[in-house]
């Protein structure tokens, strides 16, 4: 095989799909860890915070600390702090905490359904834009037109998993 060939294949493929795929694989070795309670909790988190974070930004009260606040970088770390706590609130709801690992199927499916989810959030928050900009194909694939649809079906993707 032709190293030379080889080499072009990685350099022309995008960096987007490589992110994606590590991110799958974290999630899907976690699940197969512990379970898919954390999966379930980020997916769950993400919207959540995309509602709270878009009506804070319009909220009156905060109105002037949003002005103060118009670092993209810093509204994406706000962001994040936002989802940690939504995070950590939405897993003490989950009744059990048990050790027992998911098979390889659902491990899989819960990566897959978590990280289609982060995209579809990702995409929707500009701030986050400043952090990683994904390419044309997944912006076009997870864009805003079919948003309501990916996040249903990844939970229901995620149903079947914890099922």
């Amino acid at each position: 095989m032709d190293s030379a060939a080889l080499g072009s294949l990685f350099t022309q493929a995008p960096v987007d799909w490589f992110i994606i795929g590590a991110v799958i694989l974290a999630v899907a070795l976690d699940a197969l860890r512990s379970g898919t309670n954390r999966a379930c909790a980020l997916t769950l988190a993400l919207p959540a915070v995309l509602m709270l974070f878009s009506a804070s930004l319009r909220e009156v009260s905060l109105g002037s600390l949003s002005i103060q606040l118009s670092s993209p970088m810093l509204r994406a770390i706000i962001f994040g702090a936002l989802l940690i706590a939504i995070y950590l609130l939405i897993r003490r709801m989950f009744g059990s905490y048990d050790e027992n690992g998911a098979g390889f199927m659902n491990a899989t499916v819960a990566g897959i359904a978590t990280v289609v989810v982060l995209i579809t959030v990702w995409l929707q928050v500009p701030e986050l834009q400043s952090v990683w900009h994904f390419g044309p194909t997944v912006q076009n694939i997870f864009n805003e037109l079919y948003g309501l649809w990916w996040i249903l079906g990844a939970y229901a993707a995620l149903a079947f998993a914890r099922s």
